[in-house]
């Protein structure tokens, strides 16, 4: 690793999803980055995170617009997904 460089420390998340009535249905599973070692400016230089492809956001829109909807709170799972890192991040197992 280049001298300077930090590791981004890592998490496994677990979690199971339970149906309407209480058995677990599945299980759930998330590899998360923890960026509270990162420095601004030196690992990274963006402080926005992409949420969802613009055309998705304005397809979602035009419709609650077109049905007279109102949109409370949105949850995209996919949403990092869409999103492209330009820096070179050093991840820890």
């Amino acid at each position: 690793m280049p001298p300077g460089k930090t590791v981004t420390d890592t998490e496994m998340l677990c979690e199971h999803k339970r149906g309407q009535d209480g058995k677990v249905v599945r299980w759930k599973g998330r590899y998360v980055g923890l960026g509270d070692k990162q420095t601004y400016l030196f690992d990274y230089d963006e402080v926005w995170v992409p949420v969802a492809r613009y055309a998705t956001l304005r397809t979602l829109l035009a419709h609650c617009a077109a049905e007279g909807m109102t949109i409370l709170q949105l949850d995209i799972e996919t949403a990092f997904l869409n999103g492209e890192v330009k820096e070179v991040i050093y991840v820890g197992l």
